[in-house]
């Protein structure tokens, strides 16, 4: 009896766990195609609603990583799972940033009492399964994810291959040390002055041989003493004048007043100035055990249109950018000068379908963490980061 009791109770839970695809999937995906190509490390963390799947698919392709925002279906009978339009890096493009081609991916549930497997394919139109060939792949399930199950995408290519595409953004909060001038101490300028040299009047040798001179002095009369006055007065008159030429200081022409146009505010200052404006609503609080992180935006319902800006610390680092199904990712090095990095999410429109909502991603090379995030006219979303202390 208890025999049976235990087979009844593996098999219920073998069948609840059989219909259900939530969870963290990872696998390699490879071309197939003959000859040596490329494959794709691939990761799906898919949650299922009744027949509807959601969630986010990424890989890594030769020197990068890209993610795109997922909804397929489930069918419980034949525990097929089916997604449409996921774009996948041509395989045979020279990087992660190459031409797109728009495959579908059906995989099959596999539930052991040793492990579960989605067994599957991508597949593109089929007059195009030359460019675009058919890609293979067997996800295994990461049973418990906080436990850091061994991964070869989570403990090796996430922590060496991590590369920011062109178009995602770069924040480093770094401060660069600020070199300091040597201090020159301050010196007098040297003037130098030229003295005269002292030249010895030589004395004549006078001997015994040499004729004796009688010395005369110059005979000064009425007029020549009247005429050494004279000279002595115009050069005392041209020097006094030379004196009044030299200090007589310049005249200055008074500055003319310009009239300057009142300086517009930039685009970043209109921004901020709205952002302040609105109510900042506080969704969660984040751990990271990095000091760093990578965050990334999807638009999770229908694309509409939405289009964000992102403030780290009240300053934007993203402005008005539309979201969409792929990944608008941004790398951020966390001001360590900070407690708490708060991330906001500021509504540039509502799109067709108010409010403004988007999944957040946020991945510190260790764990990964979502948050939903609605923003409107009023209020921005804003989540709080704080590092782990060891």
């Amino acid at each position: 009896m208890r025999t049976k009791l235990l087979l009844l109770s593996l098999l219920f839970h073998l069948s609840t766990q059989a219909q259900t695809v939530t969870g963290s999937w990872y696998g390699n995906a490879d071309v197939m195609l003959s000859g040596r190509h490329n494959n794709y490390l691939a990761e799906m963390i898919i949650k299922q609603k009744g027949n509807e799947v959601v969630g986010i698919l990424g890989y890594y392709f030769k020197n990068g990583y890209q993610s795109v925002y997922i909804h397929g279906n489930f069918d419980k009978a034949s525990r097929t799972i089916t997604i449409d339009n996921i774009p996948i890096t041509y395989f045979r493009a020279k990087d992660i940033d190459g031409v797109n081609c728009y495959m579908d991916f059906t995989g099959v549930l596999v539930v052991s009492r040793v492990k579960s497997n989605i067994n599957g394919y991508f597949s593109s139109d089929p007059k195009y399964k030359y460019t675009c060939p058919e890609l293979r792949v067997t996800f295994d399930l990461d049973i418990d994810e906080n436990n850091k199950q061994d991964s070869l995408i989570k403990n090796t290519v996430a922590k060496k291959f991590w590369q920011p595409l062109p178009q995602d953004v770069i924040v480093d909060n770094e401060k660069p040390v600020k070199k300091e001038t040597p201090a020159v101490a301050k010196t007098e300028p040297i003037i130098v002055v030229r003295d005269t040299p002292v030249v010895a009047k030589a004395e004549p040798v006078i001997t015994k041989d040499t004729p004796a001179v009688a010395k005369t002095e110059p005979a000064v009369t009425k007029d020549t003493a009247a005429a050494v006055a004279v000279i002595e007065k115009e050069e005392s008159l041209k020097s006094a004048k030379q004196a009044v030429v030299k200090t007589q200081a310049p005249v200055i022409a008074p500055p003319v007043a310009i009239a300057m146009a009142p300086q517009q505010p930039s685009e970043k200052d209109l921004l901020v100035k709205a952002f302040e404006k609105r109510k900042n609503i506080y969704s969660k609080e984040i751990v990271v055990a990095s000091d760093s992180v990578r965050v990334s935006f999807y638009d999770n319902g229908e694309i509409d249109g939405d289009s964000i800006s992102v403030f780290l610390n009240n300053q934007p680092i993203l402005m008005k950018q539309e979201l969409a199904a792929t990944a608008l990712n941004i790398y951020i090095v966390l001001d360590k000068t900070k407690d708490v990095n708060e991330l906001s999410m500021f509504a540039e429109n509502l799109g067709k379908y108010p409010p403004n909502t988007a999944l957040m991603v946020l991945y510190d090379g260790n764990q990964r963490q979502e948050v939903y995030l609605s923003s409107s006219l009023s209020q921005n979303a804003t989540i709080r980061i704080r590092r782990k202390i060891n």
